[in-house]
């Protein structure tokens, strides 16, 4: 029997969002993806962050391997990180923390989409 996912994610970058609209990109960070695990609104979630690995696969990001990305290096420092995704308004990083399911610990990200004025 085929099992099949009902997983969604989300595929974007994570920038600094300061005040008049205009992002700073952090250097050569790869992408990001993030997996929906809890939508508390049409706008506001919690996800599980993926980092593209050497191999070329997605790998769920861990507290040790997330250190090594300037966004979350800045975060505590600006508090005005966003998870932009070609197409959609961002996405205001509320928060990150660490989290754990039965494949064993990760780092998830609290979002919540800020339109544009």
């Amino acid at each position: 029997m085929q099992m099949t996912s009902n997983r969604t994610f989300l595929y974007g970058t994570f920038n600094a969002a300061p005040p008049g609209g205009i992002s700073k990109v952090f250097g050569t960070d790869p992408g990001v993806a993030i997996e929906i695990l809890r939508e508390f609104s049409a706008s506001e979630l919690v996800g599980k962050v993926y980092v593209m690995g050497s191999s070329g696969n997605w790998l769920p990001a861990s507290q040790p391997g997330v250190r090594d990305y300037t966004w979350y290096r800045e975060f505590p420092n600006t508090k005005s990180l966003a998870f932009w995704i070609d197409g959609s308004d961002p996405w205001k990083v509320l928060y990150f923390r660490d989290e754990s399911d039965d494949a064993g610990p990760y780092v998830a990200v609290g979002l919540k989409l800020s339109p544009r004025s």
